[in-house]
């Protein structure tokens, strides 16, 4: 079985050398059971994650920040990053002619018909000072159940198929149609 997953990652602010990892959620493609790792032992967490994510192709929204993320926080922590075959930011996918458009996960999450929390990222400081690890787990869990949504809706349109532009290859197009056709 090839290792497809969603990712996305909780952090404390948006810069990784200051700030810390808070959580990390991972989703295999062909499943709807997240796998999240979270807590005060920030190196721990990174372990976990870089054992599980090793060899794999990663989607998410925004990865390019969670990835970084991951990477520095590592680097911070003195922990073997491992390898990741493919990253897959599926924001870039979406606003291929215009980088500069916007748009959040949770705007797609509502335009989805899903009904978001009301808990954003920008809340995650607040939970880790308070310890409150469940929200913090809780939020990024529904962020990688939106991210799968997504995915599944761009592979409805066939937006796979025509995604040849920048860095993309024709291995990375036909990854992408082969995850979501199978």
């Amino acid at each position: 079985m090839t290792n497809n997953f969603i990712l996305d990652c909780e952090t404390t602010g948006l810069h990784p050398i200051e700030d810390r990892l808070l959580c990390c959620t991972i989703m295999h493609a062909d499943s709807d059971t997240p796998q999240t790792f979270y807590g005060q032992n920030e190196k721990l967490v990174l372990e976990q994650i870089w054992v599980a994510i090793e060899d794999a192709n990663i989607i998410g929204f925004c990865t390019g920040f969670d990835m970084d993320f991951l990477v520095v926080r590592s680097m911070v922590n003195n922990v073997e990053i491992k390898n990741v075959d493919r990253i897959i930011d599926l924001r870039k996918a979406i606003n291929k002619y215009d980088p500069r458009a916007k748009g959040t996960l949770r705007d797609w999450a509502k335009r989805l018909g899903f009904t978001p929390n009301t808990t954003d990222g920008y809340m995650m400081e607040e939970f880790y000072h308070k310890k409150d690890w469940m929200s913090i787990k809780a939020h990024c869990e529904e962020d990688v159940k939106f991210t799968k949504a997504l995915c599944w809706r761009c592979q409805e349109c066939h937006l796979f198929e025509h995604w040849s532009y920048g860095e993309s290859t024709e291995d990375e197009e036909g990854l992408m149609q082969k995850w979501f056709l199978n």
